[in-house]
């Protein structure tokens, strides 16, 4: 924190004014220079470059690591998301550094040897073992307005084609007006009714449902959509008990992970590479292996698999942290938990 302290004590680094996208070869002399001037102060162009105005290839490589470290796609192109976050004032990246470390989130916060994080924040998931991060992959996390809550658990089990319990508040905000238009969304998106979930149970037929009457006073039947490739849950969750009624899984809509903001969901966390991560919490289980359970998706039977080795589960909100390699790294404020 010293250093940016520092920095803002000095008048701070220069903003970049708007204008076209910058990459290797472009003849902007005057924004090329204070691009130069920002990354030597925040210590990404290393300050043993030629001084020049042009944009070179240590120029390029100084680009790239502060995109790397702020969360962008590293490309080398200095265009608006690049330009927003060079300029952002060094005083704001030092409130941000108080403000993790006042909520004791400049470490994962646990002694766990083997743990999966789930940087918020980040929109990453890390599976770590012994201090070294040995998979990342990106997730989905909940919207501004439903946000994905933070807390730990243990992960006790994964289910293979699961059913989707279609929790009350989803259909009430989000099915029930478009069911009241067309009845056929139901059988188009595969969704069941039941009578409950618990001592006679039976279907109900979605036509003798007086639609327009519901609200939440007499929604008194159950949703299930059921298992497939149209499954919101994809084909495989992972379930770690929780008050949120919150887990990982996967989804049928794979393209938002190429997206650079990826808060879309009501609260659970979708992720990018869930056969990965079921192989990797199965390996200590005789039966089960990577082929396996790419079989029994094929097959679409709902298959509960119990794990042994309960791996601990951590999600968290970081906005600035160190890594490995010493890189501080900052991210946008998604929640706006620190304004």
């Amino acid at each position: 924190m010293k250093k940016y302290q520092n920095i803002s004590r000095k008048g701070g680094w220069p903003l970049l004014d708007n204008g076209k996208t910058l990459r290797q070869g472009s003849s902007d002399l005057k924004r090329i220079s204070i691009l130069r001037k920002r990354l030597l102060l925040s210590g990404d162009l290393n300050p043993e470059s030629k001084s020049n105005n042009k944009f070179d290839a240590n120029l390029l490589k100084a680009v790239k690591r502060f995109q790397h470290r702020h969360g962008l796609l590293v490309d080398g192109l200095v265009g608006r998301m690049t330009q927003e976050a060079l300029n952002v004032s060094v005083e704001h990246r030092v409130k941000q550094i108080k403000s993790n470390l006042n909520r004791k989130l400049w470490k994962n916060g646990t002694s766990d040897p083997q743990h999966i994080l789930v940087n918020i924040a980040d929109l990453k998931l890390s599976v770590i073992e012994k201090s070294h991060i040995i998979q990342e992959m990106r997730v989905i996390v909940g919207k501004d307005y439903r946000q994905t809550p933070l807390f730990s658990e243990k992960i006790l089990y994964i289910v293979l084609n699961p059913y989707w319990y279609i929790p009350e508040t989803i259909i009430l905000k989000d099915f029930l007006p478009k069911i009241k238009k067309d009845l056929t969304f139901l059988k188009k998106n595969h969704i069941e009714l039941y009578s409950n979930w618990k001592g006679e149970i039976y279907t109900i037929t979605p036509e003798v449902i007086e639609w327009d009457t519901l609200d939440s006073h007499n929604l008194n039947f159950q949703f299930r959509q059921t298992p497939g490739p149209h499954n919101s849950m994809g084909r495989i969750k992972f379930i770690f008990p929780n008050d949120h009624a919150v887990f990982l899984h996967s989804t049928p809509d794979t393209f938002i992970f190429k997206m650079q903001s990826r808060a879309y969901s009501s609260g659970c966390i979708r992720i990018e590479d869930p056969v990965w991560l079921a192989s990797y919490l199965t390996k200590n289980l005789t039966n089960w292996s990577r082929e396996k359970i790419l079989s029994v998706i094929d097959k679409g039977t709902p298959t509960k698999i119990e794990l042994k080795s309960q791996v601990p589960i951590h999600i968290k909100y970081f906005t600035v942290w160190i890594d490995l390699n010493g890189l501080v790294h900052f991210r946008k404020d998604i929640y706006n938990r620190e304004s």
